[in-house]
């Protein structure tokens, strides 16, 4: 069987970013991993990287997620994909935006009413990861 893990890199906040996302979305962190826990095979690790993180991986919302500061490629984020979550209920949207808003990058659309959700939120954080928060049911 195949699946999707969604892989997040970082330019150096790989771990501020870890414990951010545990902490407001009450995410947990399964494997945490340094350049310094690294086989020297593997990877040729700069000076005063060592610390930084070379994989690491944390369960959201029941989603395996993959992370690390990525030393081969500079770091730039993009707005092109982002993660998309659905709740139940839109006091759950509210409080996961309240949660990643603070210090974000840009509010998209704070939570409102659309066509085809009670509540629906984008925002990109303040790592550069861009998010939308929603509900699927409709009240009409």
């Amino acid at each position: 069987m195949a699946f999707f893990t969604p892989v997040f890199h970082f330019g150096g906040q790989c771990a501020e970013a870890m414990a951010f996302y545990a902490q407001a979305l009450g995410g947990r962190i399964h494997c945490r991993m340094t350049y310094a826990d690294a086989n020297p095979a593997d990877c040729a690790v700069k000076s005063g990287a060592e610390e930084l993180i070379y994989h690491a991986e944390m369960e959201l919302f029941g989603q395996r997620f993959m992370m690390a500061d990525d030393l081969d490629v500079p770091y730039a984020p993009s707005s092109a994909m982002f993660l998309n979550v659905t709740f139940e209920t839109k006091e759950a949207v509210r409080a996961a935006f309240d949660a990643l808003s603070p210090g974000a990058q840009r509010i998209l659309y704070a939570p409102r009413t659309t066509a085809y959700s009670s509540c629906h939120s984008s925002l990109i954080d303040r790592f550069g990861i861009r998010w939308t928060l929603m509900t699927e049911q409709t009240e009409r």
